[in-house]
């Protein structure tokens, strides 16, 4: 039996925009409609796919170490 694959980051985000009231979003954002708001997660979600398509930066060289972003 196949397990089912769990949906992407970008599924999840443009399922929100179709499907969600976003009724309290909506409410701590004055001057942002419903249409406003879905029109942000569907533009982070065609923003993520543009970032899968891009190639992965590559490697550095042999001896040099990459730095390593600061925690937040």
């Amino acid at each position: 039996m196949s397990r089912p694959v769990p949906p992407t980051l970008v599924d999840i985000l443009r399922h929100i925009a179709r499907e969600e009231p976003l009724t309290g979003t909506v409410r701590a954002f004055p001057g942002m409609t419903r249409e406003d708001m879905g029109r942000l997660l569907e533009a982070a979600a065609e923003h993520l796919t543009a970032l899968s398509l891009e190639p992965p930066p590559p490697p550095p060289p042999p001896g040099v170490r990459r730095h390593r972003r600061p925690p937040r």
